[in-house]
């Protein structure tokens, strides 16, 4: 325990000496106070205490328990507030369990130390104030002019005049200041499907950020929308079967009729002879490529490509790794891995869209992946597209979340400023017999096409835009911000990128030896 202090070791000491099943959730429990007022803002609070006291347990010969309920680091994160505002910890702040302690340690709950609060706080009111003219304010709605005169009337549209628009970056800035742990917003990502925005935001203010700027749905094609209302008036999967069969196309120059023509036939055959389909016996692999497979085969025979076999995102990995340099004051470090995904849509090598895919309808996954793991990874694959400003303001980037049987899509823009908006549909149900085949596969097959639209069109506005040459320094201040990375991500990856890198290589004796030990087996 080198730089930790005597009198910090014996209080370590004589409390697990004094316990009868010593803990490290017991000892942040207990000693809030103590482990505030020997804690730093650039101290990681877990990792910090947890080798404290794990070495002062090693000392003593004492074994630790491992209770269920994580450390309430958010208490001693108050009371360091607390002290740095020159408020003295109240004696409850110190004993009393929030709901926010008993939280489950996982991915979903990754606390922000001091540090990271202060780090987010600054990063924000930095971009905010050197770019204040170019936020994303959404003007108050004008309501028609009246010719009363009646001066009620008039004193009540002076006071609407006097209210303020809506400012939604420093909105999205204040809640993400607030934040006891990781959250979107952190990265200026402002998704309408996350129900914390409800007590942010009014139910019209939702809807008027929601309707902001271009529609969410681009339209399909007059034919298309023939063939598939056509399909929904059949009453059968045979007759749509039959239907997909007849269907008369050129599988060149029609590529959407032609997996129209593959895709209704494949998802009816399910229901020839069992008249309903058996979800909870199929993988998370069968559920992809068996029942949404759909999904990756609409982009054959356009310019969108699809990756699946939960390959990682070069965009995410590239923003990990933004900050990689070469050697100097301190070694170079390895290359970060950027999130696996199930499925990676790209063009031309540029990420335009992603799919994650759960196996049952489980609510925590669909959180985690849905509204924590891909919107960090659709802003890194946004962030990256976006070499100008016109594009940013353009283009869109697709996510679908598959949870068991239901599918929703996700759509991220920037409109205005330098927030990513996500907004998103209704999850919309597999067919689940013969007698609803046809009304639930066509807006299936609506959410596939429409999909591979916002593909093509954003593909289409890379294309055409142009980039002047610029010197490196000059600031693009349009950009958006990075996706925010709590120090606790980062000294886990380090850690482990460190152990990988620092492990000794065998030494030839060492394999000799082994392998003298293989012929002796095989003998």
């Amino acid at each position: 325990m080198e730089g930790v202090s005597i009198e910090i070791k014996t209080f370590v000491e004589n409390f697990l000496q004094s316990v009868k099943t010593p803990s490290l959730c017991k000892f942040v429990e207990q000693n809030p106070s103590f482990i505030a007022k020997n804690s730093s803002i650039e101290d990681n609070l877990i990792n910090k205490w947890s080798d404290i006291v794990s070495v002062a347990a090693k000392k003593l010969d004492i074994k630790m328990s491992k209770p269920r309920r994580t450390p309430p680091w958010n208490e001693v994160l108050q009371v360091m507030n607390q002290q740095n505002n020159g408020t003295p910890a109240s004696s409850s702040s110190a004993t009393s369990e929030t709901p926010e302690s008993k939280a489950t340690s996982n991915s979903m709950n990754v606390l922000l130390s001091l540090k990271d609060k202060n780090q987010i706080k600054t990063n924000l009111s930095n971009l905010l104030l050197k770019r204040e003219s170019d936020l994303w304010v959404l003007p108050l709605e004008e309501e028609e002019e009246e010719d009363d005169d009646d001066e009620e009337q008039n004193e009540e549209k002076e006071k609407k005049e006097k209210k303020t628009a809506l400012v939604v970056d420093k909105i999205v800035a204040d809640f993400a200041t607030q934040c006891n742990y990781h959250h979107p917003s952190q990265s200026l990502i402002l998704d309408l499907g996350d129900i914390n925005w409800e007590s942010i935001f009014s139910e019209e203010e939702l809807d008027r950020l929601d309707g902001f700027g271009d529609p969410m749905f681009p339209c399909l094609p007059d034919d298309i929308l023939d063939i598939l209302n056509t399909i929904s008036s059949l009453e059968t999967p045979l007759d749509a079967y039959n239907f997909a069969r007849k269907l008369d196309h050129d599988p060149v120059t029609e590529p959407l009729k032609s997996w129209i023509s593959i895709e209704l036939p494949n998802a009816a055959r399910h229901f020839f002879y069992n008249h309903t389909l058996d979800f909870d016996k199929m993988l998370e692999y069968d559920q992809l490529y068996k029942n949404w497979g759909f999904l990756k085969t609409v982009v054959q025979g356009s310019n969108i490509t699809e990756k699946g076999s939960e390959g990682s995102s070069k965009a995410n990995g590239d923003a990990k790794n933004r900050k990689r340099s070469i050697p100097a004051i301190k070694p170079a470090t390895g290359r970060k891995m950027g999130h696996k995904i199930d499925t990676i849509y790209s063009t031309n090598g540029i990420e335009v869209g992603c799919i994650e895919v759960g196996k049952d309808d489980d609510q925590t996954k669909s959180i985690k992946d849905g509204l924590i793991k891909m919107p960090m990874i659709m802003h890194d694959m946004l962030t990256q597209l976006a070499e100008t400003e016109e594009v940013l303001r353009k283009a869109k980037v697709l996510g679908y979340v598959i949870s068991g049987t239901k599918a929703a899509m996700l759509v991220m823009d920037s409109p205005a400023g330098f927030i990513s908006r996500i907004r998103r549909s209704k999850y919309l149900g597999l067919p689940t017999c013969s007698e609803n085949f046809t009304k639930k596969i066509v807006p299936l097959f609506k959410l596939a096409l429409t999909g591979l639209i916002i593909m093509e069109n954003t593909r289409s506005i890379i294309n055409n835009s142009t980039n002047d040459l610029e010197s490196l320094r000059v600031s693009a201040g349009w950009r958006l911000p990075p996706t925010f990375i709590p120090s606790s991500l980062i000294s886990r990856s380090k850690s482990s990128t460190t152990a990988s890198s620092s492990a000794p290589p065998k030494s030839s004796s060492a394999e000799s030896s082994s392998s003298s030990k293989k012929q002796k087996t095989t003998k």
